[in-house]
Order: C-alpha cells, then structure tokens, then sequence
C-alpha cells in the first residue's frame, strides 16, 4: 500500500489562512458593490435639476454643431438652439395628420417627445437655458476675442516681414538684371515698356562701378502728348543705405516744369504726384488732375518704381504744355 502523506500543523494553519483571506476578499468585493448600487441608487435625476447643466450639455449644439444661440429646452431637459427646433417642428409638421393642433418632437438624444402646439412658432412654450445661454455667449466672446488676438498677431507678422530689407548688393544686382532684361526679367510695366531704359553708367572709378553706385536713365515723354517726342536723360546715385534710402535721381536734359524738380534738375521723390491712369485722355497724351496723393519711398521698391512713378506724373496738362518748348540742360 502507498503511503498517505502526513500534514504537519504548520501546513495545516497555512491552509487555514489563505481561506480566511479569500473569504475575507469576497466581502469586501460584496460591500463595495452594495455601496456603489446605494450610490446610483442616491443620484440626483434630471428632474432634480430642471435643467442640463451647461458642463453637461456640451459648448455647441447637438444638432447643428455650433455654438447654441438662444437654447430652448425640451421635456427631457436636452438643450438646442431655438432655430434647430423649429426646423425640427417644421419636419414634423409636415408629417401631421390633417386637423391635428400638436407636434411631438423627439429629442434627438435620448428620443422622449416633446408636445408642441402647432401655432407655437417661436417656442414660447419651452423654457430658455439661461444658465447654457450664458456660458455659450462667454464662449462666443472669447473666440471673438482670440479671433482679433490672432488678426493682430498675423497682421504684426506681415509687418515684421514687410519690413525685412534686402541687402544692397543683392537688390542691385536684381536690379541690373532686370535692367539689361536678363532671362526676360524686368521690372517696368507693359504700360511703359520701350519708353523707359536704365542701367548701370560706366564711369573711371571701378570702386563705384563695383558697387552700382552710378547709374543713367532715358525716359521717352508721354505719347501723343506736347513732349511725347522729347528724350529725357537722367543721372541717378544710389546711396550706401539703399534700399532703406531711396535713390537719388537728376534730371540731365532738356528741363522740365514739374513740382517735384528744383532748380538744379534734382528730382524730389515726396512731391511726385501720383496720378491714374484710367483717367488719361488717349487722343492728347495728358490727364487733367491728380488723385491728391504723393509717391512715397520704401524698401520694397526700386529704382524702376521711381522712374515710372516720374514718367506717370509727366502726364499731367500743366506739366506737359509748359515743358513743351524748354529745352536747355541742367548740367
């Protein structure tokens, strides 16, 4: 016969424990369940309430999916704007029987009709969820107010960026190649193309020639115009703090009657009036008026733009007729 096995009595307790320990284990599983059916059994139910909290129902509408306007509440207590009601009680409406005087809405959450009388237009008869109408309306202001935040920031950044200068050196050898028309760059209008040529004057000082100090322009008069057949040179200096400075621009020959051009021809770029366009008078050339607005110089700009923005004011009758007969030179 096999022999049974001894159990000493420290095994004995051993076992004894870990059962005492298991069933202690159940009652505390069977306690904790109890309290939390006793819980549930103690929450508050809607009706306690009258209403959805705001932190409940969401920051926008369920049906819409925007920020509630004007919330109505239903018989559940479930919130929506007033407008997605009515178009809930429109559908419903044309579902009726003839002869019927009542609408029944169902919340579109938990499905519990609403009755609505069919004349009941604008809701009167359900509450306003004025606690959710004011935290709705916070909510409106402060997207409000983070819209014109991040306007103001974008619109500081497009100035920060409008305000970056392109080195010297580098925007006036973009220049000089849209002035000798490399790769079919330039930077003179269509409307002004073939009247308008500049570029870099060949001089004996190589430090300047080095540096596109010194450049000459030839601008062709207004067509059509008293001085449309008249050639206008130009000397221009480009200074060392181009392009946060403007260039400097003379008049060489013949002389010319314009509010923007001293005595000694040199051109004074704030008092070149500005003109449009679409005003001109195709059969003389000239444009009777300005628009009361003067040139103004910034980096962005180059020399073309000046040039241009002369050639443009040349435009004018009182500039035009005036000039007609002058000739002479400034230097």
């Amino acid at each position: 016969m096999d022999e049974v096995p001894k159990i000493s009595v420290e095994d004995k307790k051993e076992e004894e424990d870990t059962t005492d320990n298991k069933n202690t284990e159940q009652d505390n599983n069977n306690n904790s369940n109890n309290n939390n059916e006793n819980n549930f059994l103690d929450t508050p139910k809607l009706s306690d309430y009258g209403f959805l909290r705001a932190s409940q129902e969401g920051d926008v509408c369920h049906i819409c999916l925007e920020i509630y306007e004007d919330p109505r509440q239903l018989e559940c207590c479930h919130s929506f704007c007033k407008e997605c009601i009515i178009y809930m009680k429109k559908e419903r409406d044309s579902e009726k029987k003839p002869g019927t005087r009542e609408a029944y809405i169902p919340c579109p959450l938990c499905t519990k009709e609403t009755i609505l009388d069919i004349n009941d237009t604008e809701l009167k008869s359900l509450n306003v969820d004025e606690e959710l109408e004011e935290v709705s309306n916070k909510i409106r202001e402060l997207s409000k107010d983070q819209d014109n935040e991040s306007n103001k920031l974008l619109e500081e950044k497009l100035n920060s960026f409008n305000q970056i200068v392109v080195p010297r050196n580098i925007k006036l050898l973009q220049e000089f190649d849209a002035a000798i028309g490399k790769n079919g760059l330039t930077f003179i209008p269509p409307f002004h193309i073939g009247m308008i040529t500049y570029g870099v004057m060949e001089g004996n000082n190589s430090e300047d020639d080095m540096h596109l100090t010194n450049w000459h322009a030839i601008i062709i008069g207004p067509q059509e115009s008293p001085i449309g057949q008249i050639i206008y040179t130009y000397e221009i200096v480009v200074p060392d703090d181009y392009p946060k400075a403007p260039p400097e621009v003379y008049f060489v020959e013949p002389k010319i009657l314009m509010n923007c051009v001293d005595d000694t021809g040199k051109v004074d770029l704030s008092k070149i009036e500005k003109v449009d366009l679409q005003t001109l008078n195709y059969q003389t050339g000239m444009i009777e008026k300005t628009t009361g607005e003067f040139y103004k110089w910034d980096p962005s700009q180059n020399i073309a733009d000046v040039l241009v923005a002369i050639r443009e004011n040349m435009h004018l009758s009182y500039v035009c007729g005036p000039s007609e007969y002058l000739g002479g030179s400034y230097r």
